[in-house]
């Protein structure tokens, strides 16, 4: 029972990482597609909308798997642990989904490589928070 909450909580963090991490890159990436206009609020909706469809659809598999797969899988060093699986599990969510709903994926494609790069990169910004390291050895 406190591996599962364990296992939540971490995600529900991922997950906030990532919306941060998604609303930087959208804004990069819309400043340079529209003629060099920051705008902040297409990001923060872009992300909201992609993030809140990942919440959907890929936090509970992704809660059962990491439930099941993260002892199975040895690494020396548990942050890259974490990051190869947070990655992994994304990529493999994401094919399955794609040959499900082959109609949406145009949609989810377009942001398809900015997700991976704030997935990999979640963990890393998560281990910074110093309460977070002690954590992680404890899932």
């Amino acid at each position: 029972m406190r591996r599962s909450v364990r296992i939540i909580s971490l995600g529900f963090l991922l997950l906030t990482i990532e919306y941060i991490i998604c609303v930087l890159l959208f804004s990069i990436e819309f400043f340079f597609k529209h003629d060099s206009q920051l705008n902040l609020g297409h990001a923060i909706r872009g992300a909201t909308e992609v993030n809140s469809l990942r919440l959907i659809f890929y936090f509970p598999p992704w809660c059962f798997f990491m439930y099941y797969i993260y002892d199975k899988i040895r690494f020396k060093n548990v942050l890259i642990k974490l990051a190869l699986i947070n990655t992994g599990l994304y990529i493999l969510l994401s094919f399955i989904f794609t040959l499900i709903f082959s109609l949406g994926s145009v949609f989810a494609f377009s942001f398809f490589y900015d997700l991976v790069v704030a997935t990999f990169v979640s963990p890393f910004i998560l281990y910074t928070i110093p309460n977070i390291k002690n954590w992680y050895a404890q899932i």
